[in-house]
């Protein structure tokens, strides 16, 4: 395919949102912001990106915008709004949470200033520079806030180092580069698996990517790609087949979600025509395609805009045109990769893939082309009856997973006079009616899906569950019954059961059902809003195989 015509398209296609979305009465609070529908207010940051994807397609030869006057009106008016929006310490804030804050100056540096690169080659009528004026004063603001502000989390002190190496490129100062030196000398948190210590790998993988190829490139340091690198063959890793990410294993707000891994894009297409690797030039091809196939075409100028994954690349290409990546090497579509340091097995088998997760109550994920079935273990047992894997070994065709927990009570302190409880030393106190829990849950790979042996010692008479979380909207079948997957439905599972949504199903064979305290047991997980759920119960001591296949 022809990314460059694909960016053009999908630039094309959010003008007309962005445009709809600004503030255009000058006589109301907020001219010239791009109201966020969700929020009802601007953001300073979001405004600064959608000036800079109006300028884009206004200088692009080949855009259904080009030279287009109300573009260049309104990212004037933007660009206005974001300078205006500036403290005097030159930070901007993210009104959703976040105040004075350099990094979301940062955030936009990295649009702005390659958009103030093409306004210098570009620019010419007054109109033009004046444009060209406004990003040139956003910058000069922004790295004043970058120079003496600070940041929150592991990957903002890339985004602003990567910022304030632009800004030192775009103006010059030694400021800059002292301070974009000094973040870099914490050292960059990227273990010897790839993963930075968010571990995610729906948004802020892509964060650190981009920002670090930035510095690499701005200031000339090529041992920031051995990271980069590092965390983009993980993420080959990560893929799942309908090319969603893998994000159990994440520390951010993306952990669980079905993120797209299309902002991985731009890193992959470059890493792959700096390296010459095949297999990032597949990662970016195949991300280009999914980038098209979101493209919503028609609908309300939101609904389309939304769905344009442009992540405003056009004035990238505009200033490094599009070249012709090497010849594609697709990764491998059958591995068992096991990430020690995330505690994550990732097993793959063509368009099947199952997942082990440890200390996470979503100890394995099983997927089958689009359908994705989340699994866990719970018992009643005090606060502590949930399966958090503490170790992942391999076994003989397979992993363990095991959990233990000792719990009980506690006996009075003779004699102690302190009526305040939390001045009580409570770790003084003797135990009493001590019980102990283990899981033991054996997970074995087979040709078309996996057998899953669970196992528990200790305390016997626990209510306990197996539950299987999976999307709504699908049929249940069993020996004698079929029935519609309603959202917030559930069932629980005798001998043998069949989930079938959009011809993708998985058969769990096994099943047990001794009681029926399920959806709302105490001390397990909530059931997940709008899914449809599958359980197995009985007490412990457990000892049960089932058989989970792809069909």
């Amino acid at each position: 395919m022809d990314i460059y015509k694909t960016i053009v398209r999908l630039t094309d296609g959010a003008v007309p949102f962005i445009l709809s979305s600004m503030q255009a009465d000058q006589n109301l609070p907020g001219f010239g912001g791009k109201v966020i529908r969700e929020k009802g207010f601007a953001e300073p940051g979001d405004t600064g990106q959608a000036a800079c994807t109006l300028l884009g397609a206004y200088f692009c030869g080949d855009s259904l915008w080009h030279k287009n006057a109300a573009l260049l009106d309104a990212a004037v008016s933007m660009l206005s709004f974001l300078n205006e929006a500036c403290h005097e310490d030159g930070s901007i804030d993210l009104l959703e949470t976040n105040f004075h804050d350099c990094t979301s100056s940062g955030f936009a540096v990295q649009h702005v200033a390659y958009t103030y690169r093409l306004l210098e080659r570009e620019a010419k009528t007054p109109d033009e520079l004046k444009a060209k004026a406004l990003a040139r004063a956003f910058l000069e603001k922004s790295a004043r806030a970058m120079i003496t502000g600070g940041f929150h989390t592991p990957n903002h002190r890339w985004v602003v180092a990567s910022a304030l190496s632009l800004c030192f490129r775009c103006l010059g100062g030694a400021e800059c580069l002292k301070m974009a030196e000094t973040y870099l000398s914490e050292g960059i948190d990227c273990n010897a698996e790839g993963d930075f210590t968010e571990r995610s790998s729906g948004i802020y993988d892509a964060v650190n990517n981009e920002s670090l190829t930035i510095i690499a490139q701005e200031l000339g340091k090529p041992e920031l790609y051995d990271a980069v690198d590092r965390n983009l063959t993980k993420n080959l890793y990560y893929v799942e087949p309908d090319m969603t990410g893998f994000t159990l294993a994440s520390r951010r707000q993306d952990y669980g979600t079905e993120m797209q891994m299309i902002r991985h894009f731009y890193t992959y297409y470059q890493a792959a025509l700096r390296t010459g690797s095949g297999r990032f030039a597949w990662m970016a091809g195949r991300l280009a395609e999914q980038m098209e196939k979101l493209r919503v075409s028609v609908g309300s100028p939101y609904d389309i805009g939304v769905s344009q994954n442009h992540q405003n690349l056009l004035t990238r290409f505009l200033l490094a045109p599009e070249q012709e990546l090497p010849p594609c090497d697709p990764p491998p579509d059958h591995y068992d990769r096991w990430f020690k340091g995330a505690g994550v097995v990732r097993r793959r088998e063509g368009n099947r893939t199952c997942s082990l997760v440890r200390d996470n109550s979503v100890f394995m994920k099983f997927q089958n082309g689009n359908l994705k079935m989340y699994v866990k273990l719970a018992c009643t047992f005090f606060q502590y009856g949930r399966l958090l894997a503490q170790e992942i070994a391999p076994i003989e065709g397979g992993y363990r997973l095991a959990y233990e927990h000792e719990r009980g009570y506690t006996r009075p302190l003779p004699g102690i006079g302190e009526p305040d409880w939390w001045k009580i030393d409570h770790k003084s106190r003797e135990g009493a009616n001590m019980q102990k829990l283990r899981w033991q849950t054996d997970v074995i790979f087979r040709e078309k899906g996996i057998t899953m042996r669970i196992l528990t010692e200790g305390t016997p008479g626990i209510p306990a569950k197996l539950e299987c979380v999976l999307p709504a909207g699908g049929l249940l079948k069993t020996a004698g019954v079929t029935m519609p997957a309603l959202p917030g439905g559930w069932a629980i599972a005798g001998e043998t059961v069949t989930y079938d949504l959009g011809g993708d199903a998985i058969r769990i064979s096994g099943g047990f059902n001794g009681h029926n305290y399920a959806v709302n047991m105490r001390n397990s997980d909530p059931q997940p809003t709008g899914q449809f759920c599958i359980y197995c119960t009985g007490f412990t001591p457990l000892n049960r195989e089932l058989e989970i296949d792809a069909l």
